[in-house]
């Protein structure tokens, strides 16, 4: 049986997948609504969607469950948000501005270095204790 450990670095992982993977229907889902509001109300709807998600994962005490919350629901907003950004700087910038290529390297670039550095902190934040007498441990948030 696994732990609860590679459970749970499991579901954060798939979230980022979730969130890649969601990438071109998010496009096709922003690009195919009405312009009224703007990318703004699109980045508002992923933002609602990850409050939810974030929220919902609070309160799940199965990984089954937390599958569903944090990986899937977690993934889908952080997939909307992260296109209303990129279509925002691609308007912005179109391709014959000067900075179109340097606007849209932070862009990419920005993704997965706040990742790293997101597991970097999240690295430093937990700590390993024992979960029963046999020995096997699982990680837990350090509460201070």
């Amino acid at each position: 049986m696994y732990s609860y450990c590679c459970v749970a670095d499991w579901i954060g992982t798939l979230s980022f997948c979730v969130s890649l993977m969601c990438a071109p229907l998010s496009v096709g889902f922003m690009r195919s609504l009405d312009s009224t509001y703007g990318y703004r109300a699109r980045g508002l709807l992923g933002i609602g969607v990850l409050t939810v998600s974030c929220i919902g994962s609070s309160f799940v005490q199965q990984p089954e469950w937390l599958f569903l919350t944090h990986s899937l629901l977690y993934g889908i907003g952080s997939s909307l948000t992260y296109m209303a950004s990129s279509l925002v700087i691609g308007d912005h910038f179109p391709k014959e501005h000067k900075y179109h290529v340097l606007a849209t390297s932070s862009l990419l670039c920005g993704y997965p270095l706040g990742a790293c550095l997101f597991l970097y902190i999240k690295r430093t934040e937990l700590h390993c204790v024992p979960k029963n007498t046999q020995g096997s441990t699982c990680c837990s948030l350090a509460r201070t």
